[in-house]
């Protein structure tokens, strides 16, 4: 199984950052039941900066695997592709991801948004932004990784409360963003793994496991999921709709994205470095702001006039490290 030879990998003398191209030629082997006669060499260069939580991981495993795919005599779609993204990400490389960031690397536009609804891979069709607005991503030198503990914490903690919610409603949720906001609400703040498991619970997630030892943000990890999926539609409804004027619909975006931000926070993901730069953002008049990827450093996402770029870098020195 591709959980087996995920094992031998980690366990194998090749440094950490190989595990996710050599997960992709075994995920593809394993799916196709294909390996190389003979064998061959792989040459990877890259202009997307590690660790910054720009969905660095998932570009390499897109791009390994549609390599690996042409030598393999196999045109398989994108989101066939972003699947095996992400088994090899969990099952060699062995971090909880999900899987929107190889849908956004396999499927999306230079310039667009690509609405995903991970249920687990619906995709509609990109969107511009309002006119006269760009994103952008200010890196902030801290290096974030979802294969570390902060992530993989608020994962579980996602999961324990959409358990507790289902028994507290006597009512099963296919999704922990279905949960109602008022129930989610009731949610203990913070619950032990210990106590959690001692009520005779578990998790309905392979990528999670509950530990006795540790503290989990239940309460802010399930109000997120209920809140980020509510603010994603009505981003979405507002960008859609022509009657609204791209100066509005961007000062509304903008707001969401701070309050997202927020969340990530309350559920243990933000960092200090990322905090001050999106404060920074917003006494500055950018529209808006928040942490990238799995949080704890990486990069922030901005949303800002595409005119008011350069002010900025001058306005904030340490925005070196821009990406547009």
């Amino acid at each position: 199984s591709l959980a087996a030879l995920g094992e031998l990998v980690r366990d194998g003398p090749w440094p950490q950052w190989t595990w996710y191209p050599l997960g992709c030629l075994l995920a593809l082997a394993v799916e196709r039941s294909w390996w190389p006669d003979g064998g061959f060499s792989v040459q990877i260069t890259s202009g997307v900066p590690d660790g910054a939580g720009i969905s660095s991981s998932a570009a390499l495993e897109i791009a390994s695997l549609r390599a690996f795919a042409a030598a393999a005599g196999w045109n398989a779609d994108n989101p066939t592709l972003a699947h095996l993204g992400k088994d090899a990400e969990n099952l060699v490389a062995g971090a909880p991801c999900g899987l929107m960031d190889q849908l956004a690397s396999a499927c999306g536009e230079s310039g667009k948004l690509l609405p995903i609804l991970c249920r687990p891979d619906i995709l509609e069709n990109p969107l511009a932004l309002p006119a006269g607005t760009v994103i952008a991503g200010w890196m902030s030198g801290v290096k974030h990784s979802v294969g570390d503990s902060p992530y993989g914490r608020a994962r579980t903690a996602a999961f324990m409360g959409k358990r507790l919610a289902e028994v507290a409603s006597e009512k099963e949720f296919a999704w922990t963003s279905d949960i109602p906001r008022d129930l989610a609400s009731t949610l203990p703040e913070q619950l032990g793994g210990a106590e959690f498991l001692a009520r005779g619970c578990d998790v309905d997630d392979a990528l999670s496991r509950v530990d006795p030892n540790v503290a989990y943000p239940v309460r802010a990890a399930v109000v997120f999921a209920v809140e980020e999926h509510a603010r994603a539609c009505a981003g979405l409804a507002l960008l859609r709709d022509s009657s609204v004027e791209p100066e509005v619909a961007a000062r509304q975006l903008g707001e969401w994205l701070f309050a997202s931000h927020g969340g990530y926070g309350a559920m243990g993901l933000g960092c200090p470095e990322t905090d001050d730069m999106v404060a920074a953002l917003r006494k500055e008049g950018a529209y808006g702001g928040r942490i990238s990827g799995g949080g704890s450093g990486g990069t922030v996402v901005v949303l800002l006039r595409a005119d008011d770029q350069e002010r900025l870098r001058r306005t904030l020195p340490a925005m070196a490290g821009w990406i547009e």
